[in-house]
């Protein structure tokens, strides 16, 4: 990010974070309860990392 937008975006990416912090719990927890089995909310927390890492290779740097 240009150096005036640097704590705009450290900012965003704190809320999201924290978005994200307070709904993995009761998202994983009722898939839980739906299916009866942690397979499907592990293979979610294990899914995810790899979307993002994918999402990384169509940033583009200067």
């Amino acid at each position: 990010a240009a150096p005036h937008l640097r704590g705009t975006t450290a900012g965003f990416v704190n809320l999201f974070n924290q978005i994200g912090v307070m709904l993995a719990p009761m998202i994983l927890g009722s898939m839980l309860t739906a299916t009866g089995s942690y397979q499907s909310a592990l293979m979610t927390l294990a899914i995810a990392p790899v979307i993002g890492a994918i999402a990384l290779f169509f940033v583009r740097l200067k």
